[in-house]
């Protein structure tokens, strides 16, 4: 997405991860990053 977040679009996953709903989560990478990890990364489709 080439810019950084805004705090609104974080807002969900940080209540997730504060929540009970999270609660059975473990060793998980939850990426919020805009795609910034993928960036360069091309798919055989």
């Amino acid at each position: 997405m080439d810019r950084a977040a805004a705090p609104e679009e974080l807002a969900g996953s940080l209540l997730l991860l504060a929540s009970r709903a999270s609660s059975y989560m473990t060793g998980s990478v939850l990426r919020v990053d805009g795609g910034y990890a993928y960036r360069g990364i091309e798919c055989d489709e």
